[in-house]
């Protein structure tokens, strides 16, 4: 496909091609906003988070509003989320810089900038929120853009030094519905999209703001064309010398929160639920009178044919509470010419509760679940007396696997932010190709909860007997640069053999 020529209805076509089920490169996106849903705490949904039966018939829409009050949640994939996305960017991370023909000093001023700008920006939070919702939904956008204030008439932005050319650039988490980064399936070339809406001229205009690298040049064309343009959208593209990089980032990483997720945060709620409706049938008992006239009183409604009275039996309200207290008795039966002939037998009905251990293994079952898709299964046996050392430490390497497979993923995206940053503001400062040759380097900090006593114990001892080598045990251990601690090992090799 020839960028140079995109339009914004070919944007919008290739970022919705992305969802159909030809291509199936995304989940769906209605179950993608469920499971987005169920993160922002809002499980009913419209009534499609409940899996019970929803009341139907006469008066079906104001006993669906009481069931909604009384719908009772416990938010376990948020807090999956909240615990992964805390043990692996809730440290600071590491960053450093490199570059061939920067003296020490060049880069440890940059750097300290650099930092500042990182902090004040609160960028740790936009990269958790973008691996959280890749972990929600396999994909999030990270985009770069600068504010139109920052434009000077001319459409162009100027700054001084590095730390008002930093000042003048943002980045955001943005949903992949919005835009990404699609590959053309016949050069494997990249094109960066994304969609928006703005005023112009007090009218609301439907962007894309769009990005690929120019063979020839290989400079960044960064620009933005509307739906109103039907014409090649490089005449408004401005070169950018960014080393290669898009000024969006689309992280990709294995869902932890998939539909069978979903399914069972339902179940949850159902439990919930069904348990308060339990617990309030226990302090208000239901009652079925059978054979039982209700109270009230014969009314005189006139006379008939012949003379005689009729009376109409009108019911009243059943007393209830404190203090109170009724007169029944049994209803009369009455044959074909209605005549009474007989008593019914009176019986009252109570229902009671019924246990609430359904109700709580239910939930505990599902719970489980998630827990063990999500790679918790440790959190399962923290108060478990039964549960082995061994059966802990492999629970804890599940984990510790799921958290690394997002450093994996969140590192490089890190150090793409750090860089496409800097080549940026050297844009804005007049000198493009400044940072072209930096490489940054971001490392997460991955942490893990504390181990016990008995869990240390039993990872000296699979290193002993040689189940596990160095690096595993020294990572399962929570060392911090378990690449540098064995660096010093290997140039030290008289030293007696580490104790893990």
């Amino acid at each position: 496909m020839d960028y140079t020529a995109i339009t914004y209805t070919d944007a919008q076509k290739l970022l919705n091609d992305r969802f159909s089920a030809k291509n199936g490169k995304l989940p769906d996106l209605r179950e993608m906003k469920s499971r987005r849903d169920f993160d922002a705490d809002e499980h009913w949904q419209g009534g499609n988070g409940f899996i019970g039966q929803l009341p139907a018939g006469e008066n079906a829409l104001e006993r669906t509003l009481t069931l909604q009050r009384g719908f009772s949640t416990e938010p376990i994939i948020s807090e999956v989320l909240d615990t992964h996305v805390e043990n692996v960017l809730g440290d600071e991370p590491q960053i450093s810089l490199e570059h061939p023909d920067a003296s020490e000093a060049e880069l440890a001023q940059t750097l300290e900038i650099l930092k500042d700008w990182y902090d004040r920006r609160k960028t740790t939070i936009v990269l958790s929120d973008a691996l959280r919702g890749a972990r929600r939904e396999h994909s999030r956008v990270i985009r770069c853009f600068i504010p139109s204030g920052n434009l000077t008439g001319e459409g162009r932005i100027y700054a001084a030094n590095l730390k008002d050319a930093l000042d003048k650039i943002w980045f955001r988490s943005e949903p992949v519905e919005a835009g990404g980064v699609v590959v053309d399936e016949d050069t494997a070339k990249e094109l960066g999209l994304f969609l928006y809406r703005m005023k112009i001229d007090k009218k609301d205009v439907s962007l894309c703001e769009y990005s690929y690298v120019d063979d020839a040049s290989g400079a960044t064309n960064w620009g933005t064309i509307s739906n109103n343009k039907t014409g090649a959208g490089a005449e408004i593209a401005d070169p950018f010398a960014l080393g290669g990089h898009l000024p969006i980032y689309q992280l990709n990483v294995k869902p932890l929160i998939v539909n069978s997720v979903c399914q069972a945060q339902r179940a949850i709620n159902l439990s919930g639920t069904m348990l308060t409706r339990n617990n309030n049938l226990a302090g208000s008992r239901e009652r079925l009178a059978i054979g039982v006239q209700p109270p009230g009183e014969y009314v005189d409604k006139g006379t008939d044919e012949t003379g005689a009275t009729i009376r109409e039996f009108v019911p009243e309200p059943m007393r209830t509470g404190p203090g109170s207290f009724n007169f029944l008795q049994a209803q009369k039966m009455f044959d074909e010419d209605g005549v009474a002939k007989a008593l019914a037998n009176p019986n009252l009905i109570f229902t009671d509760p019924v246990p609430i251990d359904s109700f709580v293994g239910t939930s505990e079952h599902w719970r489980s679940v998630i827990y063990s898709h999500a790679k918790m299964r440790h959190l399962l046996m923290a108060d478990s007396a039964t549960a082995s050392g061994k059966s802990r430490i492999e629970a804890r390497k599940e984990f510790q696997s799921s958290l690394n497979q997002s450093k994996e993923a969140i590192d490089p995206a890190g150090a793409w932010l750090i860089e496409t940053a800097l080549r940026v503001a050297a844009e804005f400062m007049g000198k493009p190709g400044k940072f072209e040759n930096l490489r940054a380097k971001f490392g997460a900090s991955v942490s893990t909860v504390e181990l016990t006593p008995e869990e240390n114990a039993q990872i000296r001892e699979d290193y002993k007997a040689g189940l596990i080598d160095l690096q595993t045990a020294l990572e399962l251990r929570q060392i911090k640069n378990v690449a540098e601690v064995i660096e010093r090992i290997r140039m030290n090799p008289t030293a007696p053999p580490p104790t893990v």
